[in-house]
């Protein structure tokens, strides 16, 4: 073995070793090696990682004739435009910046096949999955040290009719902020965010929301859904705390405005967004709460089985009660 290939091999080793003694409450850093090397379509610290051979092949069509799959270009797209808007305009805690990923260069989106479930690096009946741990991906062109976080999308998926990458985006920045994995939360959640690139309003067709404090048959109800509690409850509760959800006019807002999709349809489509200021508030109690659950549970550490327990059930409600008593008081609703 020459010299080279040991140092890389040490540096390797140490690296690794240094951020899976780091991430000890559940976030541990995870070495994932590509199939091969990918193509990359890059735009500051946000790169796709797509390929135009094999299973996991995406579709060669070019539109706009910039050389790039615009398949890859409208995943990059979407997920930039839900950047600027989460992050930079609706103040949402940046991933980049939250205590479980600040060490990520990079924010990589991976694109694979779907064919073959259960196998490492492919999706299998998911469309999209997100990952709550920062990874060495390994990519060629990068130095040995360097770490993302990450989601993965179908090779077939299309961004322009589909916000996939917009949800998996915001599951990061739930991923950042809280160890609750509940699905009625993070999948709920995380369904709402969708409208954020949506033409609709979130609560255009949704029931209102008539009954608070929930029953405890209401409750229990809740905390068996996943995705539906979008719609059953995230939605209606947020739009009743706050209906009007006009996104605010901020430098950010002009960089996601001007943004297409390679058929040159625009990706954001609506200045009325009902109730991302109570979901964000929301979101930055759960930081807060789920260090009072971790303490009062006597969890250890944060494991799969802890991040997803039906005990976290009050904590989460009990963080949402909190921010519903502010909005109550301060909009006298």
């Amino acid at each position: 073995m020459s010299q080279q290939r040991i140092t890389r091999f040490i540096i390797r080793f140490i690296m690794t070793s240094v951020l899976l003694l780091y991430y000890t409450t559940g976030n541990t850093a995870e070495v994932r090696e590509l199939a091969s090397q990918p193509q990359i379509h890059q735009s500051g610290q946000f790169r796709v990682l797509y390929y135009t051979e094999g299973k996991d092949a995406i579709s060669l069509e070019d539109k706009n004739r910039n050389k790039v799959p615009d398949q890859a270009e409208d995943v990059l797209t979407q997920t930039l435009a839900a950047y600027y808007l989460f992050v930079e305009t609706l103040g949402f805690p940046d991933p980049f910046q939250s205590r479980y990923f600040q060490d990520a260069k990079f924010l990589d989106i991976i694109l694979y096949s779907q064919d073959a479930s259960g196998e490492e690096g492919e999706l299998g009946e998911q469309k999209e999955l997100a990952f709550a741990h920062p990874r060495f991906l390994h990519v060629p062109s990068d130095p040995e040290d360097t770490v993302s976080i990450n989601f993965r999308v179908s090779s077939s998926l299309k961004a322009s009719t589909d916000q996939g990458p917009a949800r998996e985006f915001f599951h990061l920045i739930q991923y950042g902020v809280t160890f609750f994995r509940n699905r009625w939360f993070i999948e709920g959640t995380a369904r709402w965010a969708e409208y954020g690139l949506r033409k609709d309003d979130p609560d255009g067709s949704v029931p209102q929301f008539t009954t608070w404090p929930l029953s405890n048959e209401e409750r229990t109800a809740l905390f068996a859904m996943d995705e539906q509690a979008a719609e059953s409850f995230w939605i209606p509760l947020a739009a009743k705390m706050n209906n009007k959800g006009v996104i605010p006019f901020t430098p950010a807002i002009y960089k996601i405005m001007p943004l297409t999709y390679a058929n040159e349809k625009p990706v954001f489509k609506n200045m009325r967004f009902p109730g991302w200021m109570f979901v964000r508030d929301v979101l930055i109690e759960l930081g807060r709460m789920d260090d009072i659950a971790f303490r009062e549970l006597g969890y250890q550490e944060w494991t799969a089985e802890n991040q997803a327990s039906p005990e976290n059930n009050k904590y989460i409600m009990d963080a949402i009660s909190t921010v519903v008593t502010r909005y109550q008081a301060a909009f006298h609703l």
